[in-house]
């Protein structure tokens, strides 16, 4: 159980890494029209 537990929460950790890389692309990108 712990080692499923631990896949699951490394995956949680890999999708919310790529989630805050998406966004920070997303809100430079935004940024860089404006200016």
């Amino acid at each position: 159980m712990c080692e499923v537990w631990s896949l699951w929460t490394h995956g949680v950790e890999l999708t919310f890494c790529l989630f805050l890389r998406e966004i920070f692309f997303f809100v430079s990108e935004n940024s860089r029209r404006c200016i």
